[in-house]
C-alpha cells in the first residue's frame, strides 16, 4: 500500500555537491519529501537558519566553515531543532564532542543507510522534547493560576475526603502549609462535616454538576470563618471534587452592617414621621393651654391643672425634638465651623455636668479643616455623649475629647458601609467606663433603647447623636470592650477649598504650585490617591501608574509631556524605581525625577546619589513637604 511522503524542511551543510544529492537520495528513499536549501558558509547559514526548520544535516569540515560552528550558532538562538552531522572525515572524538555539544546524532558518508532511522528518531525526539516543555508550560501556568487566585482552590478525593492539591490561597485561610494540608481531610478543616456527611455529599456531587454552599471552615489555630464554597465534580481518569473557596467574612460583616443600617433609617424615618405628627398634636394642646390661662375667671385650681398639662406638653416636645434629630428632619443652621472651638466652649461646662471624679481631657487638631455644621447641633452631640460616658463611668474615670483629620479611601469605605472616600473631620469621644456588650452595641442608636433603670433615660441620647449626624452627611463608629471603656469616633465631611485656621491658611498659601505634568509611581494605593489629589490641588495635571511596567506604558505615550516623575523605590512587578528613573532620563535627559521610600536613602542603593530634600523624599512626608520639593525640584537646573 503506498503511502505519501513525510515532507520536512532540511537545511544542508555541505560544500559537495554529489554528497549533498547522496543525502537527498537517502532521505527520500526512507520515505520524506525534502524541501531542502544546501549552504557551505557562515553568512549563508546564518540567513537561512530559522526555528521552522525539522533537520539540520551537516558535514564536519569544510573549506570555509564547519558543523561543530554550525552547531554553536544554532544553540546560540536556542531553538530546538535537530543537528546531525553527516560526514566521511569525523574521528570518534569530533564524534563525542559534537554529542556532547547537542548533536541529536553522527553518520558516516559511506554508511547513509541508517540516514533515515536517524532522521526520523531526531524529528521525533524533538517533537516529544516540545510536548514535555508544552505540557510542562501549561503545568507551569496552570500551578500560577491557582496560586494568584483571590480564592482558595482545593482538589479533594471524593472516596477518602483527602486534599490531594491546594492553591496558596488555601494555605494562607487556613494557616497550613501545603504539605501540611495534603496531608488532611476535609474534616479538619470543615467542623460540621463527618465521614457519613461526605459519603453523602460526595454521592450527591456525581449528579449535581455544580453546588454553591456556605460552611464555616477552621483555621489550624481553632478560629472559624464563613465561607462560600463552588463544588464541582471533575472526570479525567479518575474522579475528583473541586472547591473553590472564598472567605466571606468581610461580605458577612457587610451584610450585617447594611441590615443594620437599613434597619436604623426604616427606624429613623419612622421616627421623624411620628415625631413630626406628634408635634402637631403637642402644639394643638399647648395653645388650648395657653387659652384657658388668658381668662381672666378661671378657678384657681384648674389653672394649676392647665399650667401641669403645658408643661408636660413642653417636655413631650423635648423628646420630639430628639426624635426628629434621629430622623434628621430638623433644620440646620449650617456655617463653617472649627469643631476644636465647640470643644473648647463646651469643655468647662462639661466638667460640671459630669462631676468631680470624672477628668475631662482634651486633645485637639491645631491644624484641623473647617466643617459646615449647626453649632447648636455640634454642643448637643457633645453634651449627650458625655452624660452617656459619665453614666457608664458611676465610680469615677476619665473622659476624653480628640479631634483629627482622616483621609478615607476606598479599601477603608468598602468595609464601612456608611462611610465613603474623601477628607474628614474625626471627633472622638472616649470614656473608660463599663464598656458596652456586643449584643447591645447593635441596638445603641435604636430610639427608646436603653440599659438604665426605669425612670433613669429616655433612651433618645445616642438616637439623637446618631440622627444629628447623618443629617450633616457623616457617619458614627463605635469601639468599645466591656470593663474597659467605649470610644465614638464622629465623621464630618472637610468644607473643600477651605483650610481652617488663619494661620494654617498663610502657611499654605506660601506653597507654590504649577500646571506641569507629573507622573506619581506608586504601589501602595492610599499613598497615590492621597499624593495625587495634593498635586492635582495645586494646580499640577497628574498621571498615576501602580507598577514600573504601567509606568513604562503611560512614559510611552505621554513623554512629550511628563515634566517630572515621582516614584518610590521599592515597587513589584521587576521595574524598580531607581531602574525606571534611568530607563526615562535617558529617553529624555532633560526629566526631572523625585525618588521616595520608606527606606533609609543609604540602604536602597543605586548609581544616583539621593539628596532629602532635593531628589529625594524620606516617607513620611507632609503635604507641605510634597508641594515644596516638587516645586523646587521643578524650578532647580538639571
Amino acid at each position: 500500500m503506498n503511502t505519501m511522503p513525510e515532507r520536512i524542511q532540511v537545511l544542508l551543510v555541505e560544500d559537495n555537491p554529489n554528497d549533498a544529492e547522496l543525502v537527498l537520495r537517502e532521505l527520500r528513499r526512507a520515505g520524506f519529501e525534502p524541501d531542502w536549501r544546501q549552504v557551505d558558509t557562515e553568512s549563508n547559514y546564518l540567513s537561512s537558519l530559522h526555528p521552522g526548520l525539522d533537520i539540520i544535516l551537516s558535514d564536519y569540515a569544510m573549506p570555509q566553515f564547519n558543523g561543530l560552528r554550525a552547531l554553536e550558532l544554532l544553540k546560540e538562538r536556542g531553538w530546538d531543532v535537530p543537528f546531525i552531522l553527516v560526514s566521511g572525515t569525523i574521528g570518534e572524538e569530533a564524534a563525542v564532542t559534537a554529542i556532547k555539544e547537542g548533536a541529536a546524532d553522527y553518520l558516516l558518508k559511506d554508511r547513509l543507510i541508517r540516514l533515515g532511522v536517524a532522521v526520523r528518531q531526531a524529528i521525533e525526539k524533538c517533537r516529544l522534547r516540545r510536548e514535555g516543555r508544552r505540557v510542562e508550560e501549561e503545568l507551569r501556568l496552570f500551578r500560577a493560576l491557582m496560586d494568584h487566585s483571590n480564592d482558595a482552590v482545593e482538589v479533594i478525593d471524593p472516596g477518602s475526603a483527602r486534599f490531594l492539591d491546594v492553591n496558596l490561597k488555601s494555605c494562607l485561610n487556613l494557616g497550613y502549609t501545603r504539605e501540611e494540608l495534603l496531608a488532611l481531610r476535609i474534616f479538619d478543616t470543615d467542623p460540621a462535616m463527618d465521614p457519613s456527611g461526605w459519603a453523602d455529599f460526595a454521592e450527591k456531587s456525581l449528579h449535581t454538576p455544580f453546588m454553591i454552599l456556605e460552611r464555616t471552615h477552621r483555621r489550624k489555630d481553632g478560629t472559624l470563618f464563613p465561607v462560600e464554597v463552588n463544588v464541582t465534580r471533575v472526570k479525567l481518569d479518575r474522579d475528583y471534587i473541586v472547591a473553590v473557596v472564598r472567605d466571606i467574612t468581610d461580605r458577612k460583616l457587610l451584610e450585617e452592617q447594611l441590615r443594620q443600617a437599613q434597619k436604623m433609617e426604616s427606624i429613623g424615618q419612622l421616627a421623624g414621621g411620628v415625631a413630626h405628627d406628634f408635634n402637631n398634636i403637642l402644639t394643638v394642646i399647648q395653645m388650648h393651654a395657653s387659652l384657658m390661662l388668658c381668662h381672666r375667671d378661671i378657678d384657681p385650681e384648674l389653672a394649676e391643672s392647665t399650667r401641669e398639662i403645658a408643661l408636660a406638653a413642653e417636655r413631650a416636645s423635648g423628646l420630639t425634638r430628639q426624635l426628629l434629630a434621629f430622623g434628621r428632619r430638623q433644620i440646620l443652621q449650617e456655617r463653617n465651623l472649627n469643631l476644636n472651638d465647640i470643644i473648647r466652649e463646651i469643655a468647662k461646662m462639661l466638667e460640671r455636668i459630669v462631676g468631680e471624679d470624672i477628668v475631662v481631657r482634651t486633645d485637639t487638631d491645631p491644624e484641623l479643616p473647617p466643617v459646615s455644621a449647626d453649632p447648636g447641633m455640634m454642643e448637643q452631640i457633645l453634651l449627650n455623649l458625655a452624660v452617656n460616658s459619665r453614666d457608664a463611668m458611676p465610680d469615677g474615670g476619665e473622659l476624653r475629647m480628640a479631634t483629627g483629620f482622616q483621609m478615607v479611601d476606598r479599601e477603608y469605605a468598602k468595609l464601612h458601609p456608611d462611610a465613603r472616600e474623601g477628607r474628614f473631620v474625626r471627633l472622638s469621644v472616649r470614656d473608660t467606663g463599663c464598656g458596652i456588650p456586643d449584643a447591645t452595641l447593635e441596638h445603641i442608636f435604636e430610639p427608646f433603647f436603653t440599659t438604665k433603670e426605669v425612670g433613669k433615660g429616655t433612651g433618645l441620647g445616642l438616637a439623637t447623636v446618631y440622627g444629628i449626624v447623618k443629617q450633616h452627611n457623616g457617619w458614627i463608629q463605635v469601639e468599645s470592650v466591656v470593663g474597659k471603656g467605649t470610644a465614638f469616633h464622629i465623621y464630618l465631611p472637610v468644607v473643600e477649598g477651605d483650610i481652617g485656621s488663619g494661620e494654617t491658611r498663610e502657611s499654605l498659601r506660601k506653597l507654590r504650585g504649577g500646571e506641569e505634568t507629573i507622573l506619581v509611581v506608586e504601589d501602595e494605593k492610599t499613598i497615590r490617591t492621597v499624593v495625587c489629589l495634593i498635586l492635582e490641588r495645586y494646580g499640577y495635571q497628574v498621571l498615576e501608574a501602580s507598577t514600573g511596567v504601567e509606568a513604562l506604558v503611560i512614559w510611552e505615550k505621554e513623554k512629550d509631556r511628563i515634566d517630572l516623575v515621582l516614584t518610590d523605590i521599592v515597587m513589584p512587578s521587576g521595574i524598580t524605581g531607581r531602574e525606571l528613573g534611568a530607563k526615562m532620563t535617558a529617553d529624555k535627559p532633560s526629566l526631572k525625577v523625585i525618588y521616595s521610600s520608606g527606606y533609609a536613602a543609604d540602604t536602597v542603593g543605586g548609581n544616583v546619589p539621593l539628596e532629602e530634600g532635593v531628589n529625594y523624599m524620606q516617607k513620611p512626608y507632609a503635604l507641605d513637604r510634597l508641594v515644596d520639593v516638587v516645586r523646587s525640584r521643578l524650578d532647580r537646573p538639571q
